[in-house]
């Protein structure tokens, strides 16, 4: 339950409520466990707060995919841009959607490409999406002409080394020279995955490092 008043303690719809009843829930659906999560709304708004302090005059992005990893998205989310989130992030349109129906209008990045079948779906809701792809850049610019309006703003995502999603290296003069003629695409925004962030003195993140300042 999100109370909107940012109490701490408060759950998502998809948790369950220290006053239900357990025995509701002691058949649950194949492969799937009864699970009792309390959220603490007040240490995510704590943790965006501290993190946007670090980040200073970057805008900090509060990744919700996956139901705010367990979190409950539309509960986290509002937490997080209460701490200072200026930006959220998906992984699916479908995510996107519950956030905007909630009534949330903060920035939404959508973290992958979708099928270029999707592309009306997106703009509907305002996500930015993210591109990777020569195809995908030549659908979603052929789809922003289409509707008409300013150019849709995106995040181009190169590979550095993660090896999952972003342009590799070899590709990256053909998608940016496709993006520079794309009438119906600005490119308003640049990132990459750093495949070792956690781990301190990783060599793997200075070298992803000076790749993605190349």
């Amino acid at each position: 339950e999100d109370p909107g008043d940012g109490g701490g303690g408060a759950l998502s719809d998809t948790h369950l409520h220290p006053g239900r009843d357990m025995a509701a829930y002691a058949d649950p659906p194949a492969g799937h466990r009864p699970t009792w999560a309390l959220i603490d709304l007040d240490a995510i708004t704590f943790n965006a707060r501290t993190l946007a302090g670090v980040a200073q005059d970057s805008a900090l992005m509060a990744v919700v995919r996956a139901d705010g990893s367990g979190h409950g998205a539309v509960p986290a989310a509002r937490a997080a841009l209460r701490g200072g989130a200026r930006w959220l992030a998906v992984a699916l349109i479908e995510e996107g959607r519950r956030l905007r129906a909630a009534g949330i209008a903060a920035p939404i990045l959508l973290l992958t490409e979708p099928p270029a079948t999707a592309i009306g779906a997106m703009l509907d809701v305002a996500l930015t999406p993210t591109v990777s792809t020569p195809a995908f850049v030549a659908a979603l610019d052929t789809g922003a002409r289409s509707r008409g309006g300013p150019p849709v703003d995106v995040h181009l995502k190169l590979d550095t080394g993660m090896r999952r999603v972003g342009t590799p290296p070899a590709d990256w003069d053909a998608v940016m020279t496709l993006l520079a003629q794309a009438d119906g695409i600005r490119v308003a925004g640049l990132w990459s995955h750093l495949a070792c962030a956690d781990e301190v003195g990783h060599p793997s993140v200075q070298a992803q490092a000076r790749t993605f300042r190349d």
